[in-house]
């Protein structure tokens, strides 16, 4: 593909300046700016390149420009890679998120445009650009070129990062206020229990708007039944007796159909909600017309993040997003502090709309248990067009199935576990779990996400960019 482009550098120094105007190549195609509000100075193209004042960018960044562009889309970025005397670093990008976007800038200040959305742009700067155009352009294309096409000597990323301080714009204008349905499945487990229950209500805005239903599932301990009984002594709380075999799709799918109010939160038992107001955070994000399902920040008691989301196509499976990273990084631009849209979450903890959950069939209890049918849930709430997202607006310290114990130190919980695996791919595809939008095609899954890198094919690049195009 031939087009017309210009290179705008902003703010370059007179010594960057001279530099790009020695290139013989580039003779004509140079604009400079002193600030992102000159844009009278810039003459019409197909493609405008904005680049930030100290990138260099590498010597194939026009062609993959090109090739990008012939995907039909409006807007591109790439990664970048930082030469200093530290040594070098590969800087990924995640894909665009436009709520992500609206807490970090993810995609760095080095844009490629298309004339007909720069032209009617606000002068302000790149982030806040990008998010203007996706509150009011529903027809917009972004694209990310997963390659570090351009050099610069900063040491540093400089993120403008407000986590955990309030809703992001997105959601911000949806209403706080709902009725709460939440179900929580115990076993011989009563003292995390009612921990928990506790928990539920003095970190609410307002209990009168929760009921709480505990099933007991095959409690045996008379310690435990005991303690169970304490709960009757509760007034938003009802406690329920199942003698049945454990199927907690089965439990959850049941009493979900005597819950009275418009919002199902499953739980754990294992787990203790540690923010305030946490019932005015659901709501607001789960008020959202596009919202389907939410799961927040769930940690273990050493600070560490347990799940901040669920990966897929990490070693031919899914896995916790963050595992084990300290739940205050902001590693990998603020992935585990910022409000945004994942493949899956957890039942662990989990909300939904009780219309939701009901038009797609609730958890499958036929095939799936125990182990993959949050996953499922997940996927047939996408495939009505709605978003799954995590917060770490809510944080909620989770032990992990002190209930039922770990399903990899038992034979048989083991091969259950790998049945329900092969029944979630039979009905969704194995090629669904091959990949996640929100992974770079950089990242090695030889271990844990976010360790290590391996090179990029060409074809690996071009799938990328045809199949993550906003």
């Amino acid at each position: 593909m031939d087009f017309n482009f210009f290179i705008v550098t902003v703010d370059a120094s007179d010594q960057i300046r001279e530099n790009w105007n020695r290139s013989p190549n580039l003779l004509n195609r140079i604009v400079h700016v002193s600030n992102i509000y000159d844009f009278s100075k810039i003459p019409k193209a197909d493609v405008v390149v904005l680049l930030d004042s100290k990138c260099v960018p590498h010597p194939l960044f026009i062609p993959w420009i090109s090739m990008a562009f012939c995907q039909k889309v409006d807007i591109v970025y790439c990664d970048q890679e930082i030469i200093n005397d530290n040594g070098q670093k590969i800087v990924t990008r995640p894909n665009i998120d436009r709520i992500w976007i609206e807490q970090v800038n993810i995609i760095g200040n080095s844009l490629f445009i298309s004339w007909d959305k720069w032209r009617n742009s606000p002068q302000i700067e790149v982030d806040k650009f990008i998010s203007h155009l996706l509150k009011i352009d529903g027809d917009i294309h972004i694209s990310h070129i997963p390659y570090p096409l351009l050099s610069t000597t900063k040491d540093f990323l400089d993120l403008k990062i407000n986590f955990q301080t309030k809703i992001p714009q997105f959601f911000e204008k949806n209403s706080k206020s709902n009725s709460f349905s939440i179900i929580i499945c115990t076993k011989n487990n009563s003292q995390d229990c009612l921990r928990m229950v506790n928990s539920i209500n003095c970190k609410s805005s307002s209990k009168n708007e929760i009921e709480i239903l505990v099933i007991s599932n095959n409690t045996d301990n008379n310690e435990d039944i005991e303690n169970l009984k304490k709960l009757n002594n509760i007034k938003n709380v009802r406690l329920y007796h199942d003698n049945g075999i454990f199927n907690w799709s089965y439990l959850n799918n049941k009493f979900a159909k005597m819950a009275k109010n418009k919002i199902l939160l499953f739980c754990n038992d294992d787990m203790e909600i540690l923010t305030e107001n946490w019932d005015e955070i659901i709501s607001q994000i789960i008020n959202s017309s596009d919202t389907g399902i939410i799961g927040t920040k769930l940690i273990y008691k050493n600070n560490t993040i347990q799940h901040g989301g669920i990966l897929f196509g990490w070693q031919n499976s899914v896995i916790h997003d963050g595992l084990f990273e300290d739940k205050n990084s902001t590693e990998q631009f603020a992935r585990w502090q910022c409000t945004r849209k994942v493949s899956a979450v957890t039942g662990a903890f989990l909300a939904i709309r009780k219309d939701i959950f009901f038009e797609v069939g609730g958890f499958d209890d036929k095939e799936m248990p125990i182990s993959y049918s949050d996953v499922d849930l997940c996927l047939k709430v996408k495939e009505k067009g709605l978003s799954v997202i995590w917060t770490p607006l809510i944080e909620v310290r989770h032990d992990e199935s002190v209930s039922r114990g770990l399903d990899h130190l038992n034979n048989f919980k083991a091969e259950r576990c790998n049945t329900e695996r092969l029944a979630l791919e039979a009905k969704w595809g194995k090629d669904t779990f091959s990949s996640d939008f929100s992974v770079h095609p950089m990242w090695l899954d030889a271990t844990l996400p976010f360790r290590l890198l391996q090179p990029v094919s060409l074809e690996k690049a071009l799938n990328y960019i045809k199949s993550y195009k906003l």
